[in-house]
């Protein structure tokens, strides 16, 4: 599996755009979307650390997705 294709599974599941994420794994820094995971030595069971990119105010859109708070998003979203 490409760090592309985690990025794209990681959309679906958590809703966070695959263009807006940055992976980490260990001290490796930042996984190329293009790279497999087998380059970075990634294992099963792993933990790969996923941040957003601060573009345009996602941030506070996506944290208030995490938050559960429908009119937070609403009113975060109709802001930009």
């Amino acid at each position: 599996m490409t760090v592309r294709e985690l990025k794209e599974e990681l959309d679906l599941m958590v809703g966070i755009p695959f263009n807006l994420q940055r992976l980490h794994f260990l001290d490796q820094g930042i996984l190329m979307d293009d790279a497999i995971l087998k380059f970075y030595d990634v294992i099963p069971g792993a933990v790969i650390s996923l941040c957003i990119w601060h573009y345009d105010g996602w941030t506070e859109l996506v944290l208030a997705a995490v938050e559960g708070d429908p009119s937070k998003v609403v009113t975060c979203f109709f802001q930009y």
